[in-house]
């Protein structure tokens, strides 16, 4: 008798991915890029809403991501054990293993619905070799290692009755397959597009709280990665507004030029210092810097698109 069929495999996980500060991006270090011109407006469009849905890095950035792995496939009646999810798109050994059976956490065994939230980071690089070329990389390359959990057998099954059976290594569970290399389950990463930075800009110095009444020192450093040379024009919004309450007197009192224009060396590095005093305790919104390039007209620092630029004042 010949019979003939056919077999789905359906992936007992299902992964999904998503940006831990978000799609806003307060340091994009000159990119150019339709999301990055430095109009009037600071508040342009988020660097993935943007030509659909290709995310937007700067050379050199290190884009924070988190995967959630869902059991979706598994059935009320059946498990998976995770055994090591890693992230294969890391060239940090140490960096690169996101999770291990062996750390003795709560997911040794994963039942339909459960979910398994990791967080790691990917380092956008562009090849040398590409030139000005647009470059794509995935946002991480989650390789995860899985077994099937054995099942138990009913208490009235008639599959143990011989004696033979009953004595054996699988006593009243059956399965997993005994495979020695089971294939892992591999997922990647929303694309993104890499983009060449002109500039590299990160915040150095920012505390944590602050006390009344005390001065404290917000530092930034802006290199040019480019070899020609740059002119900025860096603005501090000293708009004061008003909380809660209604009231407009001014809770932050700072010190420095608002508005400046500077020259940049090719592959010269900045550092601009602003000091503040807090006149009240509490939360206390911090004024956002603006940073823009006047050869490229694009933002190289605009934090008005930070959701947290909020400081908490100790009395």
């Amino acid at each position: 008798i010949l019979q003939s069929g056919s077999i789905n495999w359906i992936s007992p996980f299902t992964a999904e991915f998503s940006q831990t500060n978000g799609p806003k991006k307060p340091h994009p270090c000159g990119i150019q890029h339709a999301s990055n011109i430095a109009a009037q407006s600071p508040f342009p469009e988020p660097l993935s809403l943007v030509n659909g849905t290709s995310l937007i890095a700067a050379d050199g950035e290190r884009v924070p991501m988190r995967c959630s792995l869902v059991a979706k496939g598994l059935g009320s009646a059946f498990a998976a054990s995770i055994l090591r999810v890693t992230n294969e798109i890391e060239r940090n050994n140490q960096q690169q293993v996101l999770y291990s059976s062996d750390s003795r956490l709560f997911m040794n065994q994963t039942k339909q619905g459960s979910k398994l939230s990791l967080s790691y980071s990917v380092s956008a690089q562009r090849e040398v070799i590409s030139g000005n070329r647009d470059e794509t990389l995935p946002l991480g390359i989650i390789s995860v290692n899985w077994k099937p959990v054995s099942l138990s057998l009913p208490g009235d099954a008639n599959l143990l009755a011989d004696t033979r059976t009953a004595t054996d290594e699988f006593e009243s569970t059956h399965g997993p397959l005994s495979l020695p290399n089971l294939a892992p389950i591999i997922f990647y990463g929303p694309q993104c597009q890499v983009l060449n930075a002109p500039f590299k800009a990160k915040l150095l110095k920012c505390p944590a709280m602050p006390k009344v009444g005390t001065p404290f020192r917000i530092s930034y450093q802006v290199t040019n990665q480019t070899a020609k040379s740059q002119s900025l024009v860096v603005s501090l919004n000293d708009a004061q507004e008003s909380d809660q309450t209604g009231s407009s007197d001014p809770q932050l009192l700072g010190t420095g030029k608002m508005r400046e224009e500077i020259q940049m060396a090719p592959f010269e590095e900045k550092t601009f210092s602003f000091t503040f005093m807090s006149m009240v305790s509490g939360k206390i919104l911090r004024p956002p810097l603006t940073v823009s390039s006047g050869r490229h007209q694009t933002w190289v620092i605009n934090e008005s698109l930070m959701s947290s630029r909020y400081l908490f004042v100790m009395p």
